[in-house]
């Protein structure tokens, strides 16, 4: 009876810790795969623009992330209106999440021009490119949103991707 019951219990263990490796293994997967999808998600510029006043005059403010929130090691920044490029102030990187640049020396009748912005990033030995165009009706006067929330955790805060406060 002795030996039945230590047969059982030895199975039991085994059974245990093949049902563990097995979990570990769809989890290690499961993480490749995420981590792969995150890998391809590109650079995105926010579909609207902030438009601030201060000291030195009108300032326009654009955000942008890679791959929602990847680190990128360098980071490229040009604006221009009416083929004339703008000042702007950037980070040059390394950079993790959104990151925002701040468009200045805006000419005159700036508000009724339309705003080229063109950002790339190198992040982990490949470069990411992308260009958008801010009509006017795509400028708000105010501020981004707060980008981390938190709710359930500290994390980003995806509905204020573009939300201007």
């Amino acid at each position: 009876m002795l030996l039945g019951s230590t047969w059982i219990w030895v199975g039991a263990g085994d059974v245990a810790a093949v049902a563990g490796a097995a979990i570990t293994a769809v989890g290690g997967v499961v993480a490749a795969v995420r981590r792969r999808a995150l890998d391809r998600l590109p650079l995105e510029l926010a579909s609207r623009a902030a438009v601030s006043e201060g000291p030195a005059g009108s300032t326009i403010t654009v955000r942008a992330w890679l791959g929602r929130g990847r680190p990128a090691s360098r980071v490229s920044v040009v604006a221009t209106m009416g083929g004339d490029a703008l000042p702007v102030i950037a980070h040059p990187g390394p950079v993790v999440g959104r990151f925002q640049a701040v468009i200045t020396g805006l000419p005159e009748g700036w508000d009724a021009r339309d705003l080229v912005v063109s950002v790339t990033v190198r992040s982990e030995g490949r470069d990411w490119s992308v260009e958008r165009t801010y009509a006017p009706a795509a400028r708000s006067s105010g501020r981004f949103a707060a980008g981390i929330t938190t709710r359930g955790g500290l994390g980003w805060d995806h509905a204020s991707w573009d939300r201007i406060a």
